[in-house]
């Protein structure tokens, strides 16, 4: 549903992305984070934000950056048998160019891991998270 309108994260209406289920399911939803140029309309006014720069100021700077989005990954460490998910950083990057739009298509592909702490009897213990991999298109 469309409502033209922005909501702050206490407002009723501010509902939190799900990521759920996977693309090959025919109940996935689908997310995605859409940038678009300032422009001085009603949304802009409501958010109560200041004026846009000109759309000269803008094109340059934008076509002179590119998007960084930043996620948290996992890697197996199976030696590491108190923590076997480590977590760190992944940066995805992008260049903006004007008349191109870019896609990356983001997967969170699902991990188990089972370990057996035990000694002299077993002591499974099992963590889930994901293995994120990206293809570029």
């Amino acid at each position: 549903m469309n409502t033209k309108r922005y909501y702050e994260v206490g407002d009723q209406n501010f509902v939190w992305p799900i990521i759920h289920h996977g693309m090959s399911n025919p109940d996935s939803n689908v997310y995605g984070i859409i940038m678009e140029k300032c422009r001085n309309d009603t949304l802009r006014a409501l958010s109560g934000t200041r004026v846009c720069k000109t759309p000269e100021y803008i094109d340059k700077y934008v076509y002179s950056s590119y998007v960084r989005c930043m996620l948290i990954d996992n890697y197996a460490d199976v030696l590491n048998y108190k923590e076997p998910l480590k977590k760190y950083l992944y940066e995805v990057t992008n260049g903006v160019f004007p008349g191109y739009f870019i896609t990356n298509h983001l997967n969170f592909d699902p991990v188990l891991i089972k370990t057996n702490n035990g000694i002299l009897f077993d002591h499974i213990k099992e963590e889930s998270s994901y293995i994120f991999s990206i293809m570029k298109k």
